[in-house]
């Protein structure tokens, strides 16, 4: 299957380089400014997980992901029945980013101490934001498509709203820690 890159694919492949761009430089002011090790493993992180999402939007690995379930289902037979295997994945998806949320807080909540610290969790709550959105738009539940596809558009407000929120995290991280020696 062939894939085009739509207009606004192409758009968010731009944004997405910017966010990658920005961690990039606030992991390296991280390193070179000798900051605590977990805010140079959270820029890289985020470097990552941006770089991931430019690959799927320029490979249209997203949408073959849903396409392939799609197929697979309709093979087995057990298309019709796709609704109940949407829901518990996303069920299942909800309660581990869930947990897993309430575990990173508990270990995160000890070792903040200060505005870079907070620009930091800032920047990884906004990159969990992302994985989630990501994960709802692959199990493609109706009910889910139609909130974030619907009229407000959601998935776009939290894919451009946690976007810019990375950028200012790691602009403001990089101006913070810009005066240390």
């Amino acid at each position: 299957m062939e894939h085009h890159i739509s207009t606004l694919s192409a758009a968010a492949v731009g944004f997405y380089a910017m966010v990658l761009l920005a961690c990039a430089f606030a992991a390296l002011s991280a390193s070179h400014k000798l900051q605590p090790r977990w805010h140079l493993v959270v820029w890289s992180l985020l470097v990552v997980l941006f770089g991931i999402l430019m690959i799927s939007r320029l490979t249209g690995l997203e949408e073959g992901f849903r396409e392939s379930f799609r197929e697979t289902m309709r093979s087995s037979g057990k298309y019709s029945g796709r609704r109940s295997v949407q829901g518990i994945a996303m069920s299942a998806l909800l309660i581990a980013f869930f947990g897993l949320g309430i575990f990173a807080f508990a270990r995160i909540s000890r070792v903040i101490r200060g505005r870079r610290d907070r620009l930091v969790v800032m920047a990884l709550c906004a990159g969990s934001v992302m994985v989630v959105l990501v994960s709802l738009r692959l199990v493609s539940l109706h009910m889910i498509d139609r909130a974030l596809y619907g009229p407000l558009k959601l998935n776009w407000i939290a894919d451009a709203g946690s976007s810019l929120l990375i950028i200012g995290a790691a602009v403001f991280y990089v101006k913070r820690i810009g005066g240390r020696s």
